[in-house]
């Protein structure tokens, strides 16, 4: 949920950033190479998550997921693409829309409890 935040964050500062036309590219690549590592740290750890209550089809759940996500990825990007003006703007603006997206997403699945400190020990108790 932190790199989730920390995401939108980085990327509502790039996109403030490039809106006044100041972004420079050592401020781009860096703020580009963190965004990746929090996606790439975010990932990895939603995924189980996910796959938690499926326990006995795990690994159909996990094909099916595979398969909704890649659909899913094909056709945003594609519409994305299609939106693109040459600049880094929409791509920080989809990085935003998308984490906020993400996050409203967490919420809704698992509650305000998300957020708690001891969420996950409270869940492991219950069940």
């Amino acid at each position: 949920m932190l790199s989730m935040v920390a995401l939108i964050a980085c990327n509502a500062l790039l996109l403030g950033i490039s809106l006044t036309d100041t972004l420079q590219f050592e401020v781009f690549a860096v703020l580009m190479a963190l965004t990746i590592l929090f996606i790439g740290s975010a990932w990895p750890n939603l995924r189980p998550l996910t796959l938690q209550p499926l326990g006995n089809v795990a690994g159909t759940a996990s094909s099916f997921l595979g398969c909704v996500s890649m659909i899913s990825v094909v056709i945003l990007s594609g519409i994305i693409a299609q939106l693109c003006s040459g600049t880094t703007d929409l791509l920080h603006v989809f990085f935003v829309v998308f984490g906020l997206l993400g996050v409203v997403g967490m919420f809704i699945a698992k509650g305000r409890a998300v957020w708690s400190a001891g969420a996950l020990e409270e869940q492991t108790q219950a069940t």
